[in-house]
């Protein structure tokens, strides 16, 4: 017994009538897909995005704080008396003189020690000449 070798002629090419069924399926199955990925994974992505944001803005703002504490320490330091005085002597700025003793001038009578308000006026007023 030989065996014949096994041939295709009786085999008639058809067209499949399926495949665009299937290939709606496949792209529908896909699109569902996508449109899930979309709806879940954006809100998700936009979250984390906000967040990194947020941690990068809460750091500048520390920064911030930061830079404002060492300044206003800075601005204390240059308005202390040392400091002021040390600029002055820069700029050339000398100090006042004592206050020289004046004496009163004529018909001014100092108010004594321990009078004030209305009775220091009457004081004054009475030694300049004017009476009430």
């Amino acid at each position: 017994m030989t065996e014949r070798p096994h041939t295709n002629r009786f085999l008639v090419r058809r067209p499949d009538r399926h495949w665009p069924l299937v290939l709606s399926t496949v792209l529908g199955a896909a699109a569902l897909l996508f449109a899930a990925l979309l709806l879940v994974g954006w809100p998700r992505l936009k979250a984390t995005t906000i967040h990194y944001d947020l941690v990068q803005m809460r750091k500048e703002v520390e920064s911030l704080r930061h830079l404002q504490r060492r300044l206003a320490i800075e601005v204390e330091r240059e308005r202390g008396p040392a400091r002021l005085a040390e600029r002055a002597r820069e700029l050339g700025l000398q100090p006042p003189p004592p206050p020289a003793l004046l004496a009163d001038p004529p018909g001014v009578v100092a108010p004594a020690r321990g009078q004030v308000g209305a009775a220091a006026a009457v004081v004054t007023a009475s030694a300049n000449g004017r009476t009430r």
